[in-house]
């Protein structure tokens, strides 16, 4: 019987360091690293971006497959296209054959949707269970929009009346007539593509989502077939120290994440001349979050920072009093919310997704997604952000619990009951 005590398990990310581009990277590599301190040999499977095809770090091996696109490690991420032509189902499906003809692995793991085809694939001709953790909406409907108002995906009547539109007026008001025709054969492809990975993502060993709210979303969509499994962070929680008169938000420049709300927000909390706000991030909302800036006469209050390094965008939230987090789609976690959290930083945010199951009102406060509710909310935290600090703290021994040792145990107990399932 195998040794489930110490199990070989490669995660299959469609970005990876040197190449992370947001929470979902580090998540992983949070993950890889406490299962190897539970004495489990892990490996990550990921396209070729331009670094050596094989490197080891602290025990965590990293196998890199030919790619076609070359990147920097500052670069933005790439188009969905790259993930979802038919030379990415071709190469990632060889590559990962070939690497697991070579080794022995006991779990494919996919941390990024694209890979599922080729997981699957191989998954059934090696017969190694497949667990797939999903990170976001994009395998129920490309766009989402829908989902920022409902649980069910929309109808594709819908998606060209509803969901193509709101696209347009947030990303693509200034383009000229023919871009726009352009992108909505490109949505249809995506839609088809959302299809063909949900078709996979039922042949999946395993579903896990990171909360409950989007357990919610995807069993109102027929997957339900799942476990809930918070991401992890890594290390301590910050002791208290002083704070900055400073609150920052941390995320993309986005309408999903609330970008455009965050100028408005500050100026209508009319908070004391001596606090900031530090945007840090990068988007295509940055031209119009400067405008706001003059609008709003926030020049000398507000400050954008445009991407920074995981380790500089943590600093800043461990030295500001509020992190201010407006999403405006139910976002399936919220990465940036643990973060601040274990940064002793308190939050704010809006009632939709994951997050506020996080703060549960005892780290933060939740808002209405509005102008008027989110800066009221501001207010309250940023005058009673000692008290929310002690919170932090006091309840440290339980977020440790809840997002450092929970999590690698839950995934532990999943992979033994696949692998048990498989033993004749």
């Amino acid at each position: 019987m195998k040794d489930q005590s110490k199990l070989r398990i490669l995660m299959l990310c469609e970005y990876f360091s040197p190449f992370d581009r947001g929470g979902s990277e580090w998540s992983s590599l949070y993950l890889a690293r406490q299962l190897i301190k539970k004495g489990h040999h892990v490996q990550v499977f990921t396209p070729n971006y331009g670094s050596l095809p094989r490197a080891t770090k602290n025990r965590l091996v990293i196998n890199r497959f030919p790619f076609n696109k070359k990147l920097s490690p500052a670069d933005a991420a790439i188009s969905p296209y790259w993930h979802t032509n038919i030379s990415w189902w071709a190469k990632s499906t060889w590559f990962l054959f070939k690497l697991i003809a070579g080794e022995n692995f006991d779990i494919l793991h996919v941390q990024g949707k694209y890979f599922l085809p080729a997981a699957i694939i191989v998954g059934k001709i090696k017969h190694i269970p497949v667990i797939v953790t999903l990170r976001d909406y994009q395998i129920l409907c490309p766009l989402g929009f829908c989902l920022w108002h409902k649980r069910q995906r929309c109808s594709l009547v819908e998606f060209f009346t509803r969901d193509i539109p709101t696209y347009t007026e947030y990303y693509q008001k200034e383009s000229s007539r023919f871009l726009k025709i352009i992108s909505v054969f490109l949505h249809l492809r995506l839609r088809f593509i959302s299809f063909l990975l949900r078709l996979f993502a039922r042949h999946v060993n395993q579903i896990v989502f990171l909360s409950q709210s989007q357990r919610r979303i995807f069993a109102a969509n027929g997957l339900i077939r799942s476990t809930v499994i918070a991401n992890s962070v890594s290390g301590k929680i910050k002791p208290l120290k002083a704070k900055k008169d400073q609150v920052v938000y941390l995320g993309r420049l986005t309408p999903g994440k609330g970008a455009h709300l965050l100028v408005p927000i500050f100026a209508a909390a009319k908070l004391k001349p001596q606090v900031k706000l530090l945007i840090i991030g990068e988007g295509f909302l940055t031209h119009r979050i400067k405008e706001q800036i003059k609008e709003y006469h926030q020049e000398k209050a507000v400050k954008l920072t445009g991407r920074l390094s995981h380790r500089r965008a943590l600093q800043e939230l461990e030295r500001s009093k509020v992190a201010l987090l407006p999403s405006l789609w139910p976002e399936p976690f919220g990465r940036s919310t643990l973060e601040a959290i274990f940064h002793a930083c308190p939050v704010v945010t809006t009632t939709l997704g994951g997050p506020k199951e996080i703060i549960q009102n005892i780290f933060g406060r939740t808002a209405k997604p509005t102008i008027p509710d989110l800066s009221l909310k501001l207010r309250e935290v940023l005058a009673k952000s000692d008290h929310f600090q002690k919170n932090i703290i006091k309840h440290e021994a339980s977020l440790q619990q809840r997002f450092v040792s929970q999590p690698v145990s839950q995934y532990e107990k999943v992979y033994a009951r696949l692998l048990k399932a498989r033993q004749p």
